[in-house]
């Protein structure tokens, strides 16, 4: 199992330490597929929530 951390800032200025864990793909190549998969949907999720989060 991987473990990986990565600062993030939103399009609403909010500041995040984002935190993933997944599986060893075995090649740096699908690791970076399942790395952007999870980063993606992390983000996704972040600014959809600044998006509804009324000003």
């Amino acid at each position: 199992m991987l473990r990986e951390t990565m600062k993030y800032k939103d399009s609403c200025g909010n500041n995040w330490i984002l935190i993933i864990h997944f599986e060893d793909q075995g090649n740096e190549t699908d690791n970076n597929n399942e790395r952007a998969s999870h980063y993606g949907d992390l983000i996704d999720g972040l600014e959809q929530k600044c998006a509804d989060t009324p000003t």
